[in-house]
This record gives C-alpha cells, sequence and structure tokens, in this order.
C-alpha cells in the first residue's frame, strides 16, 4: 500500500494541486485528471487510472505511477486490466508546470514527453486527507 510522504518543503506544498497530464503515445495523448497530494499521484481518465507517488527536490520532480486500463466491457466497469508500471522525471516551473519524461519501469531507456499543468490548487481542509 502506498504511503503518503511528508510534506517538508514550500515546494512540496507549492505543487499540491489538481492538475492535467498529456503523455504522448501508448498511455496518453489526451488529457487526463490528477491530483497530486501529499507525495501521492491519483487520477485518470476514460480508459486509464493512475496512481503513484511523487517527490521533489530542487524543483525537480521524480515518481512512479502504476497506470491502468479500465475494462471497457460494461458488466465489468472499473474492473482493472492491463498494469503497467512507469518512472517519470521533470522540472517543475513557477508551480504551474511540470515538463519531463516517463518510461516503462521494465524499459527506462525507453522514454516519451510528459507535461502537468496546474489548473487548481487543492483546498486547505483537502491536504492530509488523500485515502490510500
Amino acid at each position: 500500500m502506498l504511503q503518503p510522504l511528508r510534506i517538508t518543503s514550500s515546494e512540496e506544498l507549492a505543487v499540491q494541486g489538481l492538475w492535467t497530464l498529456q503523455v504522448a503515445g501508448e498511455i496518453g495523448g489526451r488529457g487526463s485528471i490528477v491530483i497530486l497530494m501529499n507525495g501521492v499521484i491519483q487520477g485518470g481518465d476514460g480508459a486509464y487510472l493512475y496512481r503513484g507517488q511523487y517527490q521533489i527536490h530542487d524543483q525537480t520532480i521524480s515518481g512512479t505511477i502504476l497506470v491502468c486500463t479500465i475494462s471497457s466491457n460494461f458488466y465489468r466497469f472499473l474492473a482493472l486490466l492491463d498494469a503497467s508500471e512507469y518512472v517519470f522525471e521533470g522540472t517543475v516551473e513557477c508551480n504551474q508546470l511540470i515538463k519531463g519524461e516517463i518510461a516503462r519501469v521494465r524499459d527506462p531507456n525507453v522514454s516519451i514527453p510528459i507535461e502537468f499543468r496546474k489548473q487548481a490548487p487543492l483546498p486547505p481542509a483537502a491536504v492530509g486527507t488523500l485515502v490510500n
């Protein structure tokens, strides 16, 4: 089970929020929504669910994301199929934009561009309430 990281710096607090995620290639190409909070990433779109962890050091963010395909069969709605684990790293720009690269854990030498754009900060009451 993922454990949230303790908030230890203002840069970690600054990235917490609701973000759009753009990934080129096989796991993206369209927009997804993710929440970054307390070192945990959660989100998804109509085809994938995302869950992982991140850490920040000197405006560099890195982490892992488990990407699960959502079943297209109505009777198995939200059944998870074909999970793949990815690693990512990027640069945080003005706490509003993260640009970097993402790669499968099993093939880290092949990466594709990834971009997060902050859409809204989290309300103060929400910080620390992410369910694992």
